[in-house]
Protein backbone atom coordinates (compact mmCIF):
# COMPACT_ATOMS: atom_id res chain seq x y z
CA UNK A 1 0.00 0.00 0.00
CA UNK A 2 1.22 3.50 -0.28
CA UNK A 3 1.26 6.29 1.79
CA UNK A 4 -1.50 8.25 1.30
CA UNK A 5 -3.78 11.22 3.05
CA UNK A 6 -7.31 11.28 2.97
CA UNK A 7 -9.15 14.76 4.16
CA UNK A 8 -13.32 14.60 4.20
CA UNK A 9 -15.99 12.30 3.07
CA UNK A 10 -17.55 13.73 0.22
CA UNK A 11 -18.76 11.69 -2.54
CA UNK A 12 -17.20 13.66 -5.27
CA UNK A 13 -13.14 12.66 -4.55
CA UNK A 14 -10.15 14.72 -6.21
CA UNK A 15 -6.93 12.13 -5.95
CA UNK A 16 -3.62 14.14 -6.49
CA UNK A 17 -0.26 13.01 -8.17
CA UNK A 18 3.05 14.44 -7.47
CA UNK A 19 5.83 14.75 -9.76
CA UNK A 20 9.55 13.28 -10.16
CA UNK A 21 11.12 13.13 -6.73
CA UNK A 22 8.71 15.18 -4.42
CA UNK A 23 5.95 13.49 -2.32
CA UNK A 24 2.60 14.51 -1.10
CA UNK A 25 3.44 17.20 1.33
CA UNK A 26 3.98 19.57 -1.58
CA UNK A 27 0.16 19.16 -2.11
CA UNK A 28 -0.79 21.00 1.32
CA UNK A 29 -1.04 24.41 0.95
CA UNK A 30 -3.41 23.69 -2.09
CA UNK A 31 -5.20 21.41 0.00
CA UNK A 32 -6.21 23.46 2.45
CA UNK A 33 -7.97 25.94 0.43
CA UNK A 34 -11.93 26.17 1.44
CA UNK A 35 -12.50 26.03 -2.07
CA UNK A 36 -11.48 22.76 -1.94
CA UNK A 37 -11.83 20.79 0.83
CA UNK A 38 -15.15 22.10 1.75
CA UNK A 39 -16.85 20.32 -1.26
CA UNK A 40 -14.50 17.46 -1.82
CA UNK A 41 -12.78 14.42 -0.52
CA UNK A 42 -8.98 15.40 -0.83
CA UNK A 43 -6.35 12.59 -1.17
CA UNK A 44 -2.89 12.66 -1.37
CA UNK A 45 -0.28 10.16 -2.07
CA UNK A 46 3.45 9.29 -2.27
CA UNK A 47 5.05 6.60 -6.05
CA UNK A 48 7.11 4.19 -4.61
CA UNK A 49 10.58 5.70 -3.81
CA UNK A 50 8.81 8.81 -3.09
CA UNK A 51 7.85 10.56 0.29
CA UNK A 52 7.04 7.48 2.85
CA UNK A 53 6.15 4.86 0.30
CA UNK A 54 8.14 1.39 -0.05
CA UNK A 55 11.42 1.84 -1.55
CA UNK A 56 12.23 -0.61 -3.78
CA UNK A 57 14.64 -3.94 -3.78
CA UNK A 58 13.43 -4.68 -8.18
CA UNK A 59 13.99 -0.31 -8.73
CA UNK A 60 14.22 -0.94 -12.53
CA UNK A 61 10.47 -2.57 -12.33
CA UNK A 62 9.00 -0.70 -9.57
CA UNK A 63 10.29 2.38 -10.83
CA UNK A 64 9.92 2.46 -14.37
CA UNK A 65 7.44 4.84 -16.10
CA UNK A 66 4.95 1.85 -16.38
CA UNK A 67 5.75 0.45 -13.29
CA UNK A 68 5.21 3.63 -11.06
CA UNK A 69 1.64 3.72 -13.06
CA UNK A 70 0.97 0.15 -12.63
CA UNK A 71 1.15 0.73 -8.59
CA UNK A 72 -0.87 4.34 -9.15
CA UNK A 73 -3.63 2.30 -10.42
CA UNK A 74 -3.81 -0.58 -7.85
CA UNK A 75 -3.97 2.47 -5.66
CA UNK A 76 -6.77 3.85 -7.28
CA UNK A 77 -8.79 1.17 -7.28
CA UNK A 78 -9.70 1.50 -3.68
CA UNK A 79 -11.62 4.60 -4.84
CA UNK A 80 -13.20 4.10 -7.43
CA UNK A 81 -16.17 2.78 -6.50
CA UNK A 82 -16.95 6.21 -7.03
CA UNK A 83 -16.49 8.95 -8.85
CA UNK A 84 -12.94 11.26 -8.88
CA UNK A 85 -10.74 13.55 -10.57
CA UNK A 86 -7.55 12.93 -10.65
CA UNK A 87 -4.91 16.35 -10.41
CA UNK A 88 -1.27 15.24 -11.71
CA UNK A 89 1.99 17.76 -11.49
CA UNK A 90 4.98 17.25 -14.59
CA UNK A 91 5.57 13.36 -13.87
CA UNK A 92 2.60 12.87 -12.38
CA UNK A 93 0.72 13.63 -15.72
CA UNK A 94 2.52 11.03 -17.34
CA UNK A 95 1.60 8.49 -14.94
CA UNK A 96 -2.08 9.13 -15.11
CA UNK A 97 -1.57 9.64 -18.67
CA UNK A 98 -0.39 5.73 -19.12
CA UNK A 99 -3.14 4.50 -17.26
CA UNK A 100 -5.97 6.45 -18.92
CA UNK A 101 -8.12 3.78 -20.80
CA UNK A 102 -7.99 1.63 -17.73
CA UNK A 103 -9.57 3.80 -15.49
CA UNK A 104 -12.95 3.39 -13.99
CA UNK A 105 -15.16 6.14 -12.89
CA UNK A 106 -12.52 8.86 -13.62
CA UNK A 107 -14.83 12.36 -14.49
CA UNK A 108 -11.82 13.96 -15.41
CA UNK A 109 -8.18 14.50 -15.23
CA UNK A 110 -6.37 18.08 -14.58
CA UNK A 111 -2.61 18.35 -15.18
CA UNK A 112 -0.08 20.57 -13.91
CA UNK A 113 3.81 21.46 -15.54
CA UNK A 114 1.99 18.63 -18.34
CA UNK A 115 5.58 16.91 -20.02
CA UNK A 116 2.79 13.99 -21.75
CA UNK A 117 4.38 12.43 -24.78
CA UNK A 118 3.21 11.58 -28.12
CA UNK A 119 3.84 10.99 -31.53
CA UNK A 120 2.36 14.07 -32.03
CA UNK A 121 4.95 15.77 -30.20
CA UNK A 122 8.95 15.37 -29.89
CA UNK A 123 10.83 15.54 -26.38
CA UNK A 124 12.35 18.70 -27.92
CA UNK A 125 8.85 20.47 -28.17
CA UNK A 126 7.62 19.50 -24.82
CA UNK A 127 11.23 20.48 -22.59
CA UNK A 128 12.05 23.92 -23.03
CA UNK A 129 16.14 23.51 -23.16
CA UNK A 130 16.85 24.06 -19.65
CA UNK A 131 20.11 22.30 -19.24
CA UNK A 132 19.01 22.08 -14.97
CA UNK A 133 15.99 19.97 -15.77
CA UNK A 134 18.97 17.09 -16.28
CA UNK A 135 18.66 17.01 -12.81
CA UNK A 136 15.41 15.35 -12.21
CA UNK A 137 17.39 12.01 -13.95
CA UNK A 138 20.68 12.29 -12.40
CA UNK A 139 20.72 9.63 -9.80
CA UNK A 140 23.08 11.39 -7.10
CA UNK A 141 23.30 15.28 -7.89
CA UNK A 142 24.72 17.71 -6.08
CA UNK A 143 23.34 20.16 -3.70
CA UNK A 144 23.59 23.10 -6.08
CA UNK A 145 22.50 21.01 -9.05
CA UNK A 146 19.17 20.52 -6.58
CA UNK A 147 18.95 23.96 -5.56
CA UNK A 148 19.64 25.51 -9.13
CA UNK A 149 16.30 23.15 -10.14
CA UNK A 150 14.65 24.20 -6.93
CA UNK A 151 14.59 27.58 -8.35
CA UNK A 152 13.71 26.86 -11.77
CA UNK A 153 11.03 25.02 -11.00
CA UNK A 154 9.45 27.63 -8.37
CA UNK A 155 8.69 31.64 -9.56
CA UNK A 156 8.01 32.59 -5.63
CA UNK A 157 11.48 32.46 -4.25
CA UNK A 158 10.69 31.77 -0.63
CA UNK A 159 13.14 29.77 1.64
CA UNK A 160 10.57 27.71 2.65
CA UNK A 161 9.05 26.22 -0.51
CA UNK A 162 12.86 25.90 -1.96
CA UNK A 163 13.64 24.15 1.62
CA UNK A 164 10.57 22.10 0.63
CA UNK A 165 11.14 20.66 -2.97
CA UNK A 166 15.09 20.35 -2.07
CA UNK A 167 14.31 18.38 0.79
CA UNK A 168 12.07 16.36 -1.11
CA UNK A 169 13.84 15.78 -3.71
CA UNK A 170 16.88 14.40 -1.00
CA UNK A 171 14.49 11.91 0.52
CA UNK A 172 13.73 10.32 -2.90
CA UNK A 173 14.89 7.16 -3.44
CA UNK A 174 18.34 8.08 -5.90
CA UNK A 175 17.54 5.09 -7.94
CA UNK A 176 14.05 6.33 -9.04
CA UNK A 177 15.81 8.96 -11.16
CA UNK A 178 18.37 6.70 -12.55
CA UNK A 179 15.82 4.43 -13.76
CA UNK A 180 13.23 7.09 -15.20
CA UNK A 181 16.11 8.26 -17.33
CA UNK A 182 17.08 4.83 -18.06
CA UNK A 183 13.37 4.70 -19.40
CA UNK A 184 13.18 8.00 -21.49
CA UNK A 185 16.24 7.31 -23.13
CA UNK A 186 15.30 3.94 -24.05
CA UNK A 187 11.83 5.50 -25.49
CA UNK A 188 10.09 3.37 -22.66
CA UNK A 189 6.74 4.97 -23.08
CA UNK A 190 3.28 5.25 -24.39
CA UNK A 191 1.61 7.39 -26.78
CA UNK A 192 0.30 8.94 -23.61
CA UNK A 193 -1.87 11.50 -25.94
CA UNK A 194 -3.35 8.73 -27.51
CA UNK A 195 -3.99 7.20 -24.58
CA UNK A 196 -5.82 9.94 -22.77
CA UNK A 197 -7.84 10.11 -26.44
CA UNK A 198 -8.65 6.79 -26.26
CA UNK A 199 -10.28 7.48 -22.80
CA UNK A 200 -12.73 9.91 -23.83
CA UNK A 201 -11.81 11.62 -19.82
CA UNK A 202 -12.72 14.93 -19.96
CA UNK A 203 -8.59 16.35 -19.30
CA UNK A 204 -7.53 19.84 -18.75
CA UNK A 205 -4.16 21.42 -18.84
CA UNK A 206 -2.75 24.03 -17.00
CA UNK A 207 0.60 25.66 -16.76
CA UNK A 208 2.69 28.62 -15.52
CA UNK A 209 2.96 31.36 -17.30
CA UNK A 210 7.30 31.59 -16.06
CA UNK A 211 7.86 28.08 -16.42
CA UNK A 212 11.19 27.05 -17.57
CA UNK A 213 11.31 23.08 -17.30
CA UNK A 214 8.07 22.61 -19.83
CA UNK A 215 6.91 24.36 -22.67
CA UNK A 216 3.70 25.79 -21.78
CA UNK A 217 2.40 26.34 -25.50
CA UNK A 218 3.68 22.53 -26.78
CA UNK A 219 -0.09 21.67 -26.73
CA UNK A 220 -0.87 24.46 -28.80
CA UNK A 221 -0.55 22.94 -32.12
CA UNK A 222 -1.61 19.51 -31.26
CA UNK A 223 -5.52 18.13 -32.51
CA UNK A 224 -6.87 17.23 -29.12
CA UNK A 225 -9.55 18.03 -26.81
CA UNK A 226 -8.89 20.09 -23.87
CA UNK A 227 -10.94 21.50 -20.98
CA UNK A 228 -11.95 25.40 -22.55
CA UNK A 229 -10.28 24.71 -26.17
CA UNK A 230 -7.11 25.72 -24.33
CA UNK A 231 -4.38 25.42 -21.90
CA UNK A 232 -4.53 27.83 -19.03
CA UNK A 233 -1.86 29.58 -17.74
CA UNK A 234 -1.39 31.54 -14.53
CA UNK A 235 0.45 34.74 -14.17
CA UNK A 236 3.51 34.82 -11.84
CA UNK A 237 3.46 31.32 -11.67
CA UNK A 238 6.69 28.24 -12.80
CA UNK A 239 6.79 24.52 -12.58
CA UNK A 240 4.77 24.45 -9.54
CA UNK A 241 1.71 25.94 -9.41
CA UNK A 242 0.40 24.46 -5.97
CA UNK A 243 3.63 25.97 -4.33
CA UNK A 244 3.20 29.24 -6.53
CA UNK A 245 -0.36 30.36 -6.64
CA UNK A 246 -2.10 27.83 -5.03
CA UNK A 247 -5.33 29.60 -4.66
CA UNK A 248 -5.29 30.70 -8.01
CA UNK A 249 -4.99 26.76 -8.73
CA UNK A 250 -7.56 25.40 -6.30
CA UNK A 251 -10.37 28.35 -8.45
CA UNK A 252 -9.32 26.50 -11.35
CA UNK A 253 -9.59 22.60 -10.13
CA UNK A 254 -12.81 23.93 -8.41
CA UNK A 255 -14.32 24.99 -11.59
CA UNK A 256 -12.69 21.92 -13.19
CA UNK A 257 -14.12 19.37 -10.95
CA UNK A 258 -17.81 21.02 -10.98
CA UNK A 259 -17.49 20.72 -14.92
CA UNK A 260 -16.64 17.03 -14.68
CA UNK A 261 -18.95 16.69 -11.39
CA UNK A 262 -21.96 18.25 -12.73
CA UNK A 263 -21.70 16.08 -16.40
CA UNK A 264 -22.28 12.69 -14.56
CA UNK A 265 -25.31 14.25 -12.41
CA UNK A 266 -26.62 15.22 -15.59
CA UNK A 267 -26.49 11.81 -17.72
CA UNK A 268 -27.19 9.86 -14.59
CA UNK A 269 -30.92 11.66 -14.22
CA UNK A 270 -32.02 11.84 -18.20
CA UNK A 271 -34.34 9.16 -18.22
Amino acid sequence: MLNHKITGSSEKQIIFLHGNSQSLKVWESLTSMGSLKEKHTLITVDLPGHGNSFRSDNPEKDYSLFGLADHFLSFIKQFDSKPYILVGNSLGSNIISEIAPKLKNCSGVLFTGSCVFGKSVSLEEVFLPNPNATTCFTENPTDDMINMLAEDTIYNQSSDTKNLISNEFKNTDTKVRAVLGACIAGQQYSDELLNLEKSGIETAFVFGAEEKICNPHYLDHVNFSKWRSQSVLIENCGHFPHLDQPKALANIISEFAADCFNKISISTSTP
